[in-house]
């Protein structure tokens, strides 16, 4: 059966979003923008320099490129939730925190995650860094106007 709406009313969630809330958002959605770059573009080593398999993801050798797919794939991911972040960034108040809510709080699983996974030091700490901590700011910014007052 379907779960009766009034169960999901415990469940806190911001109404509004604050002008600080709004700008971590939209930093949020960059960093999903570029992470999703990265992902889809620069995956297999580029310049020696710039190879997100390698530096995030642990690959070596053939490896890189056998798994071009991949990035492609999880890049695709990150681009929805970009998206999806930006969206709350255009909808009126109301939906427009909630909207952040949900998008922000899959980024900050995804980022949890992927840490807990990915086996590289440097790619855990990327993925804290990069999409939970950033992730987990949007949320408190959200959830907490006593941080980041409403003003209209």
């Amino acid at each position: 059966g379907r779960i009766p709406m009034q169960m999901l009313d415990c469940i806190p969630t911001p109404t509004r979003m604050s002008k600080c809330a709004w700008c971590c958002v939209v930093v949020l959605v960059v960093v999903q923008t570029v992470a999703m770059v990265a992902e889809v573009f620069f995956w297999t080593c580029w310049f020696e320099y710039v190879c997100v398999a390698r530096d995030v993801g642990g690959f070596q050798g053939d490896t890189i490129s056998a798994t071009q797919f991949l990035g492609k794939n999880m890049g695709l991911y990150n681009g929805f939730l970009a998206a999806g972040l930006f969206w709350s960034l255009r909808e009126p108040k109301g939906l427009d925190a909630r909207l952040a809510f949900f998008f922000a709080s899959c980024v900050l699983v995804a980022g949890v995650v992927g840490a807990l996974t990915v086996p590289v030091p440097d790619g855990k700490i990327m993925l804290l860094i990069g999409q939970g901590l950033f992730a987990a700011c949007a949320l408190v910014a959200l959830f907490y106007p006593a941080i980041c007052p409403l003003s209209d």
